[in-house]
């Protein structure tokens, strides 16, 4: 009787590990958020960004390999993206020749931009190369000069923000823009090459603290999107 009982202990431990471990599995494919949350997920960094005040519904689904869905309505300022957080460890030559291959359906209503996203430390720098973009293409701050970059043009753009948000809190910080001339959901980028065009430009770069493929939403926009493919790359 007794060993009847311990096989079945085993067997019903030997049950409840592989629940668990299904469960384990399940969560690893996905995380679904409602609000601003900040993380990482599948070897990957993401973040669900929302201004203070925000009044809209937003939502995202983080996936694997930096997949990801989202969705957002009538919103102020919101954010979307995963990618990968450097945490200011070095230039961007250090890290290595970096690139993006990606694959996205992007619906937006209103204004918002999909783009390869990040920041830098010391100097602080917020960084947007556009690929797509709602009502309005983004003609940020001062215009700089025109670049080819993997056989498209570019329009890079510089401008100061004040007391605005930041890695480091509400700092004032310089924002880079490159501004594709024509839209597109899915590509290769060279984004080595942006920083070294913004750097001709007399645009410094700092320590990289973080490079992502984002989806913002702003000024009422709604939307959705679906990040079906997200491979950022460095080659040393």
């Amino acid at each position: 009787m007794g060993g009847r009982i311990r096989h079945l202990i085993r067997r019903g431990r030997a049950k409840i590990r592989r629940v668990l471990k299904r469960l384990r599995n399940r969560l690893f494919m996905f995380k679904r958020i409602s609000h601003k949350e900040i993380g990482d997920s599948n070897d990957r960094a993401y973040e669900l960004w929302t201004s203070d005040t925000e009044t809209g519904t937003v939502s995202m689904t983080v996936k694997r390999d930096g997949r990801y869905k989202c969705k957002w309505v009538n919103v102020q300022n919101v954010l979307f993206r995963t990618g990968y957080r450097f945490g200011g460890f070095g230039s961007h030559e250090m890290i290595g020749e970096i690139c993006l291959d990606y694959s996205a359906q992007y619906e937006p209503v209103g204004d918002s931009y999909m783009s390869v996203y990040g920041w830098t430390e010391d100097p602080i720098v917020e960084f947007y190369i556009v690929e797509s973009w709602g009502t309005c293409r983004p003609e940020k701050g001062t215009y700089r000069k025109t670049i080819i970059s993997d056989g498209e043009e570019y329009d890079i753009y510089e401008r100061a923000r004040y007391a605005s948000p930041s890695i480091r809190g509400n700092s004032d910080f310089i924002q880079y823009w490159s501004v594709r001339k024509t839209k597109r959901t899915e590509g290769y980028i060279n984004v080595s090459a942006h920083f070294r065009a913004w750097e001709d430009a007399g645009m410094p770069m700092g320590r990289l603290y973080e490079i992502s493929l984002s989806v913002e939403g702003c000024a009422g926009s709604s939307g959705k999107a679906a990040v079906m493919m997200n491979n950022l790359m460095w080659l040393q």
